[in-house]
């Protein structure tokens, strides 16, 4: 059924994706964005939203994930994001990726994605459902009494839109994904009306193609495929705009050429900074 939270499949899909936090000193810990994280040639990517990266340039504030209930880690490595000369809103793009240090720890209870499960430009879009799952910033608060943050992932079931409706949109079928998203007409695994949580925190999530029926079994042999990486909620027309993979895999690639080149202790766009309260 399209249109609807899947609390099993997000479940599943969502030991995938990875909350990123904000600390910040005067609010604590804010929940700001979703990525997930690439393994490939004994390196680990972080992938998620170029905007939500840019939080992480704030001196007044850190950009972080949690290793564990109580250990966090930095989002700290080499950095390749779309320029934004105009301001990120005008960005459509959108992409950010970090080539996380050698001594990085793996973030809680994830699983890495396997870089053969990226696929980029599996168009056409139209005819076709996906699944978007990430961290909704109203349901990943930090209880202040309990010193403990849910992690809450959820799942949203849905379609394309039609071909024709991308270029209304601004946006093509090989370089967008552009999806369907009506927040109160979603429905529960028990069959009862749900609303869909406000999708804030959600940007920087993966998406995934939904494989039909007759589809040929070896060629998802990783698990279904993640064909995107959800960018921004369009409130007005009811959409998800997503991007096409194929931006983060040719970041990964450039890093990869890159890495030889390093120095030890590369300039990056994330600097460790003194420790502030997560919980304020």
């Amino acid at each position: 059924m399209l249109a609807e939270p899947f609390k099993q499949a997000g479940e599943l899909l969502a030991q995938y994706a990875v909350p990123l936090y904000k600390a910040d000193r005067y609010k604590g810990t804010v929940q700001v964005g979703t990525g997930f994280i690439v393994k490939v040639s004994g390196c680990a990517f972080l992938v998620t939203a170029a905007h939500v990266l840019d939080l992480g340039d704030d001196p007044e504030s850190r950009l972080f994930y949690f290793v564990n209930d109580i250990v966090i880690r930095d989002v700290d490595g080499m950095v390749m994001r779309t320029a934004a000369p105009q301001g990120r809103d005008a960005d459509k793009i959108d992409v950010g990726v970090v080539l996380l240090q050698d001594n990085y720890r793996h973030p809680l209870k994830k699983i890495a994605v396997d870089v053969h499960s990226l696929f980029p430009r599996m168009t056409p879009r139209s005819g076709h459902s996906y699944i978007v799952v990430g961290f909704p910033e109203t349901k990943n608060r930090a209880h202040r009494v309990h010193k403990h943050i849910p992690e809450s992932g959820y799942g949203y079931h849905t379609h394309s839109e039609d071909a024709s409706i991308y270029g209304a949109a601004g946006v093509s079928e090989e370089s967008h994904i552009l999806l369907s998203f009506e927040r109160e007409l979603g429905k529960g695994n028990d069959g009862h009306p749900m609303i869909f949580p406000d999708p804030h925190g959600m940007s920087g999530a993966p998406i995934w193609l939904v494989p039909e029926d007759g589809d040929n079994e070896t060629k998802w042999k990783y698990g279904f495929p993640i064909v995107g990486i959800a960018t921004r909620h369009l409130k007005r027309t009811k959409q998800i705009l997503g991007t096409d993979i194929s931006v983060a895999t040719t970041f990964i690639g450039d890093l990869l050429t890159l890495r030889p080149t390093l120095t030890r202790s590369p300039a990056a766009p994330f600097q460790r900074r003194p420790l502030c309260s997560l919980f304020g």
